[in-house]
C-alpha cells in the first residue's frame, strides 16, 4: 500500500478523482436513511484524492451497497491499479468483519455505463470469491450526433410520425410541477396494476436536495398531458429515464416515443453519452415485451450484476 492509504470514513477537505454519480454522493445516502453508513476510502499519497470508495449500509449482520438506490458498489479511478483495488476490497472485508458483518450484497451500476471499469471490478470481486446472486437486464440509447429518428425500428418511426401529425407537443416543466407529473403517473401506474418506488414524499426530498439533476417532461395532446417523465442526471454522461408512462387511451400511437425523442435530442445538447431507460425485469426475470419496445427505441441491452459474499 505504498502509494496509497485505506481508511474508513470520508476525509474532509478531499475529493474523488473521478465523477460522483449521485446515488453515491453523501447527502443522496442520507436521503435514503439516516444512519448505518460505513464508508471507506482508498487515497492516493501523492495526489491526496480519493482514488477508490464504497459506501456500506450496515444492519445487522448485512452489509449492502446500495440501500435503496438503483446501484452502489465500488467507485474508482482509471489510475488505480487492478491490484490496488484488489487490496482494497480486501481492506473493506477485515473492515467489516471487525464489525461483526457476515454477509456482504453489492450491486454494481449498468454495465454500459463504463464497460472497462465493471470488467475489471467483475473479475476483481468473481476472484476474491464473489458469486453473482442476480443479473439485471436494462436497455441504453447511446447518444449520437445522428437523430433519434435515425435508431428507431420502422413500428417506432411510424408511431412518432403518428404522434406529430396528431399535433402532439413535447415540453420541459419546471420542478414546481413535480406533484402534479407525480400523481399523473402514480395514477396511470396504478390503473395498469403497477407501483412507484418512491414516495411523493421521498421523491420531493430528493429533488429539493438536489434539483438540478432532475428533470420533468411531458407529452400534451392541445392542453391535456397524455405521457409524462421524471428524469435523473446521474452524472455528465449519463441521463436516466427513471419514470415514464402514458394514457392507456393512447396506446395506439405511444405517445413515450416522442417523449424519449425529447430527451434523446436534450442528451444531445448536454452532451450527454447516455440515455438509459432502466432495467426491466418482473419476479426476477426478464419482461421481453418491454425489452423488445426498448430495442425498438434504439436501446441495447446492458446487465447490471448483483454480488454477494459469506465471510464466515
Amino acid at each position: 500500500m505504498e502509494d496509497y492509504l485505506f481508511q474508513e470514513g470520508f476525509p474532509s477537505g478531499l475529493i474523488p478523482d473521478f465523477e460522483l454519480d449521485i446515488f453515491l454522493n453523501q447527502q443522496h445516502l442520507q436521503l435514503q436513511v439516516s444512519s448505518g453508513w460505513v464508508t471507506f476510502c482508498a487515497i492516493h499519497k501523492k495526489s491526496k484524492k480519493i482514488d477508490a470508495l464504497v459506501h456500506y449500509h450496515v444492519e445487522g449482520d448485512s452489509a449492502k451497497s446500495p440501500y435503496r438506490s438503483p446501484y452502489g458498489s465500488f467507485a474508482f479511478s482509471e489510475r488505480i491499479s487492478s491490484v490496488y483495488l484488489c487490496e482494497f476490497v480486501n481492506f473493506t472485508e477485515e473492515k467489516l468483519k471487525s464489525k461483526a458483518v457476515k454477509n456482504i450484497l453489492l450491486k454494481n451500476s449498468p454495465e454500459a455505463y463504463d464497460q472497462k471499469k465493471n470488467e475489471c471490478l467483475q473479475n476483481i470481486l468473481l476472484q476474491l470469491g464473489y458469486k453473482i446472486e442476480s443479473e439485471e437486464i436494462g436497455t441504453v440509447i447511446t447518444i449520437t450526433g445522428n437523430s433519434f429518428e435515425s435508431n428507431l425500428h420502422r413500428s417506432h418511426q411510424k408511431k412518432l410520425k403518428k404522434c406529430r401529425e396528431n399535433g402532439f407537443t413535447f415540453q420541459f416543466l419546471s420542478l414546481d410541477y413535480l406533484e402534479d407529473v407525480y400523481f399523473f403517473l402514480k395514477t396511470v401506474r396504478e390503473k395498469k396494476s403497477y407501483t412507484l418506488s418512491m414516495s411523493f414524499d421521498e421523491l420531493k426530498k430528493t429533488t429539493d436536495q438536489f434539483p438540478d439533476h432532475f428533470l420533468l417532461c411531458v407529452v400534451k395532446d392541445g392542453g391535456s398531458i397524455i405521457a409524462a417523465n421524471i428524469s435523473v442526471r446521474i452524472n455528465s454522461e449519463v441521463l436516466y429515464n427513471f419514470y415514464h408512462d402514458h394514457l392507456s387511451l393512447y396506446d395506439a400511437v405511444s405517445p413515450v416515443v416522442l417523449l424519449n425523442a425529447g430527451l434523446y435530442e436534450y442528451g444531445q445538447q448536454q452532451g450527454c453519452r447516455l440515455l438509459d431507460l432502466g432495467t426491466s425485469m418482473i419476479d426476477g426475470e426478464p419482461d421481453l415485451p418491454l425489452i423488445t419496445f426498448k430495442i425498438r427505441l434504439g436501446g441495447q441491452p446492458t446487465r447490471k450484476l448483483s454480488f454477494v459474499k459469506n465471510l464466515i
